[in-house]
């Protein structure tokens, strides 16, 4: 063990480690906040109980709400369902993430919730934002702010 310690610096360690931390806290707070999600996931089979367009669309729209929180429900889910159809490689990257992290959630609760949750969001996250690209104008908005 001091032949280890000899070769990594303690600011090493310490960024290693509050690494770790913050990605246990981040998925902490995430069960804490989506626990009514996690508890539906738990008691209900997801396969059956929402149709596939719906867990694409549904997702798009999350994603348009809250970039833009003002806008309407029905602007939003028109985007979403049109979004999601024309980027279909995005929305199958995305929901083959999640459907991954619901097979992780089944087998193995604790290391799907602890562990691997925040990185699948994040993921069907981001793609989503990037379907949304054609609508949300994100580029003008990064050029505005420089």
């Amino acid at each position: 063990m001091k032949k280890l310690n000899g070769l990594v610096s303690h600011e090493t360690w310490a960024s290693l480690i509050g690494m770790i931390y913050l990605g246990l806290i981040v998925n902490l707070l995430l069960v804490v906040s989506s626990l009514p999600l996690v508890v539906l996931l738990v008691t209900t089979d997801p396969l059956y109980s929402w149709p596939l367009l719906a867990i694409a669309v549904g997702l798009v729209a999350l994603v348009a709400i809250s970039e833009v929180p003002t806008a309407r429900l029905r602007d939003v889910l028109r985007a979403g369902l049109y979004l999601s159809l024309r980027r279909w490689y995005l929305t199958a990257a995305s929901l083959a993430a999640l459907a991954a992290q619901v097979a992780v959630f089944a087998t193995a609760p604790a290391l799907g919730l602890g562990l691997t949750a925040s990185a699948a969001l994040f993921f069907a996250w981001t793609n989503s934002r990037f379907t949304l690209r054609p609508v949300l104008d994100l580029d003008e908005k990064a050029a505005a702010q420089a």
